[in-house]
């Protein structure tokens, strides 16, 4: 019931903080 937009949402904040841990 989880819609696949709800997940991307999630997983944007994680990809936020890998690009600031390489850099």
């Amino acid at each position: 019931m989880v819609h696949p937009e709800a997940k991307p949402p999630a997983e944007a904040p994680a990809s936020k903080i890998v690009t600031f841990a390489p850099s």
